[in-house]
C-alpha cells in the first residue's frame, strides 16, 4: 500500500486529506509513505536550483557541467558522414566543446546558419516533448507543492526517475494527459 500511496500522490495533483479520504489513512501517514518512497533512491539529477534561475546559472551548478570531461568524445557515423557526439543546448546556455546551440538570431544570417538553427530546434522540440510527457504522467509537478521546499529536489528526482522507468518500459501516454 506504501508504493500505492506515493504513486497516487506523485501521480495526480491530489492533496494529502484527498489522498488520506481515499486510501482510509491518516494524511500524516500519506506524507510519510511519500517521503520515505522518494528518499529510498538515489539519482543523478539536477533540480537544485529555484525554477527562476537563469538556464545558463542552472547549467553552471550542474553536476554535467562540473564533469563535462567525462562526456564521450567519440564520433558516430550518420549517413556516411563522421559526427562528434554533443549535447543540445538552448540559446541561453553558453557554447562550448561538447554543448551545441543556435546562431543568435539577426537579420545577417546565412540561409546556411538559418537553416542550422532551424535543424537544431527540432532536436529540441524532442527535450520539450519529454518535458511535457514527464509532467503528464506525474501531475504533481504542473502546480504549487504541498512538499516542503527542501523535499522538492527528491520529489522531483524520483519522478524523473520513475518517467524513465516508464518510457524503458515503453509505457503508453495518454493524449489526454498531454492537455
Amino acid at each position: 500500500m506504501r508504493v500505492a500511496v506515493a504513486l497516487y500522490k506523485l501521480g495526480s495533483c491530489a492533496e494529502y486529506r484527498v489522498i488520506s479520504n481515499q486510501f482510509g489513512i491518516h494524511k500524516s501517514t500519506v506524507k510519510k509513505f511519500v517521503y520515505l518512497f522518494c528518499k529510498g533512491s538515489f539519482w543523478n539529477i539536477s533540480c537544485t536550483m529555484p525554477g527562476s534561475a537563469h538556464d545558463a546559472t542552472v547549467l553552471r551548478q550542474s553536476e554535467l557541467f562540473q564533469k563535462a570531461h567525462l562526456l564521450p568524445k567519440g564520433v558516430k557515423n550518420i549517413e556516411g558522414e563522421e559526427v562528434r557526439l554533443l549535447v543540445v543546448g538552448d540559446p541561453a546556455y553558453p557554447l562550448l566543446d561538447w554543448l551545441i546551440k543556435g546562431y543568435t538570431n539577426s537579420p545577417n544570417l546565412t540561409p546556411e546558419q538559418e537553416s542550422f538553427n532551424v535543424y537544431l530546434s527540432s532536436l529540441r522540440v524532442g527535450v520539450e516533448m519529454a518535458f511535457g510527457k514527464l509532467k503528464s504522467r506525474w501531475r504533481v509537478l504542473l502546480k504549487r507543492s504541498d512538499f516542503h521546499f527542501s523535499f522538492a529536489p527528491t520529489m522531483i528526482a524520483t519522478c524523473c526517475a520513475l518517467h524513465n522507468f516508464c518510457e524503458k518500459q515503453k509505457d503508453a501516454i495518454s493524449t489526454n494527459w498531454l492537455e
